[in-house]
């Protein structure tokens, strides 16, 4: 499993991430034929808030996670985990790419 990966958002802002997944030893891992799925959660058990499907450069392999103004809005608490999963359909390969604490600024204007 990656190292946590911790960051910010505006809640009704639109948010643009991108994550490189890397082997223990820096390289970046070829996710030639996977796909990605993001979810966003209030804990690691609770009920699914927010889901994505992240794009992966087919070239330099980063993961790009893109949430709306609108998904955004639904984060109405300070904290969220979230979680993005890469899998390969043809091996069955199911690796966590990326995760960590995904903390909310609240929106005053609206």
């Amino acid at each position: 499993m990656s190292e946590p990966n911790n960051f910010t958002v505006d809640a009704g802002a639109r948010l643009v991430k991108t994550f490189v997944y890397e082997n223990p030893n820096g390289t970046v891992v070829n996710l030639t034929g996977y796909t990605a799925t993001a979810q966003v959660r209030k804990s690691t058990f609770g009920p699914l808030v927010i889901s994505a499907t992240p794009t992966i450069n087919s070239s330099t392999y980063v993961i790009t996670l893109t949430f709306t103004p609108e998904q955004t809005l639904l984060l109405r608490d300070s904290n969220y985990v979230y979680a993005i999963q890469v899998s390969n359909a043809s091996t069955g390969d199911v690796k966590i790419a990326a995760h960590g604490v995904l903390t909310i600024n609240q929106a005053i204007v609206r």
